[in-house]
């Protein structure tokens, strides 16, 4: 079961704890904001979106996330992705 949890950051340092095999993404407002739409309703559907396509690589989830951004395309986008290790993959890049 893929598990989704949000937070917002401002300019202060944050800490999170993520269990094995979790995605975190870091992105810019420029992936969810559009002008005609609350900001609460992007990330509700950019989460919906992660959520239902965690399964992929990294590289594919970034690219779906992008593709599929919800903006109005007038702000500059970066989306960072990483993931945890598990006991069948550790830390190991592929």
């Amino acid at each position: 079961m893929n598990e989704v949890a949000a937070a917002v950051a401002d300019d202060r340092p944050m800490a999170v704890t993520c269990s094995r095999d979790a995605t975190v993404l870091m992105f810019t407002d420029g992936l969810v904001e559009h002008p005609d739409h609350p900001i609460d309703e992007r990330l509700v559907a950019l989460a919906d979106l992660a959520a239902a396509h965690a399964h992929q690589s990294l590289d594919d989830l970034v690219r779906t996330l992008a593709d599929h951004h919800s903006s109005d395309g007038h702000d500059d986008m970066a989306v960072l992705a990483i993931r945890t290790p598990t006991k069948d993959r550790p830390d190991r890049l592929p």
